[in-house]
């Protein structure tokens, strides 16, 4: 069985798509623009001081590795 899709839909899909990757690439340009990157482990050792290593508030789960 063939489906048929209507070029209304078709166009209205186009025209998301188009906005989409628009406003994404405006998202990743504001990224780029925002400054130097800092390293993943600068920032969590900042965290980490200023708040403490979080514990997790559920302990996990026994596992058939549990000893």
């Amino acid at each position: 069985m063939k489906q048929v899709i209507s070029t209304e839909i078709k166009d209205n899909f186009s025209t998301e798509l188009r906005v989409l990757n628009a406003d994404l690439r405006l998202i990743i340009q504001e990224g780029i623009d925002s400054g130097v990157a800092i390293p993943a482990d600068q920032v969590f050792a900042e965290l980490n001081s200023r708040y403490g290593v979080a514990k997790c508030a559920v302990p996990p789960a026994p596992t058939i590795f549990s000893t």
